[in-house]
């Protein structure tokens, strides 16, 4: 083997490897939570499919709410809500978010 070439380690993963064991822990493990927090970067996009940031003071996720999911209110940027969901990975970009199944307001945020 020449100086320039890597070294085969079996222990060394894709970057896709990595990232489905990543979603196969995250997923198994928050099947169904319970959230509460405010909503920014609200996007009620033409597919239906509704995306927003779900955000207190220290943290951030992304969410997304598909259009076959049906919300009793209108849903805005700065309001308080609960949403119940499960924790997703989307592979290309390496990113969790939380998949909304049940959503509820739950006052004005403070954010």
């Amino acid at each position: 083997m020449l100086a320039s070439e890597p070294a085969q380690d079996s222990s060394v993963l894709t970057v896709s490897g990595l990232t489905k064991a990543i979603r196969g822990v995250l997923e198994d493990a928050f099947l169904d939570v319970t959230v509460e927090g405010e909503i920014s970067n609200f996007v009620d996009h033409r597919s239906g499919h509704r995306y927003w940031t779900l955000k207190d003071s220290e943290a951030q996720i992304s969410c997304v709410f598909w259009k076959t999911r049906f919300a009793n209110f209108d849903i805005r940027d700065g309001m308080k809500v609960v949403c119940r969901g499960r924790l997703t990975v989307y592979p290309p970009r390496g990113n969790y978010q939380l998949d909304v199944f049940q959503l509820r307001p739950s006052g004005i945020g403070e954010l």
